[in-house]
């Protein structure tokens, strides 16, 4: 008869029966708590406040990976404020995050887009760079119609160098034209152009100054 070891209920008050927790001090049963909170929706409010505070690599990975797992806007809601802190790591993480949830990123891109603060406008470029969407093209091109921001204008070229239509090439070279004494703006837009196939005069051409 094989042998069967009983538990005590002395010995079962001394194990840890708890499920685990995002706030518990140890990292790996944060992780654990992160990666079980996947399938609930209801959880993100709880991941987002953990996100905040979280220092540790591999629970925000975890923390992150939920919050894509979840896939709603409210889950990437509690991503995007991370792409305002100091910390490039968790900025990058947050843009890798985000990329993975087009549906929820095409209903905020406009606001992500306008946001008033440069640095995060291109963040929310660098999210389009990978993001799976047919409409990230159309979302470039009407941001550099309108954008003044230097650093955020050559963001959004070099986004659309990989991605840009044919039908794109004015809006291009309509951005070359109004940043003519910004050489990388210009070569940008040059590098843009040729990538369509087209040189970077107009089409009567006449070479914008």
């Amino acid at each position: 008869m094989p042998f069967v070891q009983n538990t005590s209920p002395d010995d079962a008050a001394g194990l840890d029966l708890r499920p685990p927790s995002l706030d518990d001090p140890d990292p790996s049963a944060r992780r654990d708590a992160a990666l079980a909170a996947a399938d609930d929706p209801g959880t993100v409010a709880a991941l987002a406040e953990r996100l905040t505070v979280e220092t540790e690599p591999f629970v925000r990975s975890a923390l992150f990976a939920a919050l894509t797992r979840i896939g709603t806007g409210a889950a990437l809601d509690a991503m995007l404020p991370c792409l305002a802190s100091e910390d490039a790591g968790l900025r990058n993480a947050a843009v890798e995050a985000a990329q993975a949830m087009p549906g929820p990123v095409a209903e905020r891109i406009g606001a992500l887009l306008s946001d008033p603060e440069p640095d995060l406008r291109i963040f929310a470029l660098d999210i389009l760079q990978d993001l799976p969407h047919p409409d990230a093209p159309d979302w470039l091109a009407e941001l550099i119609a309108h954008e003044d921001d230097p650093n955020v204008i050559g963001a959004a070229i070099d986004r659309l160098a990989e991605c840009a239509r044919p039908e794109m090439a004015p809006a291009i070279r309509a951005v070359r034209a109004r940043f003519a004494d910004v050489s990388y703006l210009r070569f940008a837009c040059d590098f843009a152009l040729e990538r369509l196939g087209l040189p970077p005069d107009d089409p009567d051409g006449g070479r914008h100054a």
